[in-house]
């Protein structure tokens, strides 16, 4: 029997399959369920991983969308407020430009006065030179 049983082996070449395209019966059954055992394995123990990072991911992107949302809001509403100001910033200019061209012409008439009575020697334009120029 022995015998028998090293002829058979002998006879049969181990490189050699049935099909040159199939691989044994017995490789694809084993194969299949090794396939089946590791698909549902992470099916059932990555799946939700994937699925809770996944819609982390989701809030995450949703919550910087909102956030950018918020700040145009506010980024508005500066811009507004500044606009706002400037007109305000142009007003006050206006005010204090008016209000030096006032000055000026005090102080122009002022020097036009004492220029006229800069001749004069009298005691009241003599105190007003004096007084007008400290």
């Amino acid at each position: 029997m022995i015998a028998h049983v090293i002829s058979l082996l002998a006879a049969e070449d181990p490189t050699q399959t049935h099909s040159w395209i199939l691989p044994e019966t017995a490789e694809i059954i084993y194969g299949g369920l090794a396939t089946v055992i590791v698909v549902s394995a992470l099916a059932k123990f990555a799946g939700p991983m994937i699925k809770k990072s996944f819609s982390a991911r989701t809030e995450k992107i949703q919550k910087e969308l909102d956030d950018a949302a918020a700040a145009k809001v506010t980024a508005e509403s500066d811009a507004q407020n500044i606009r706002k100001a400037l007109g305000d910033v142009a007003g006050e200019r206006a005010r204090i430009l008016a209000e030096a061209d006032t000055q000026l012409d005090i102080a122009g008439n002022r020097r036009n006065h004492l220029r006229r009575i800069g001749n004069c020697h009298c005691c009241e334009c003599v105190g007003k030179i004096r007084w007008t120029n400290d």
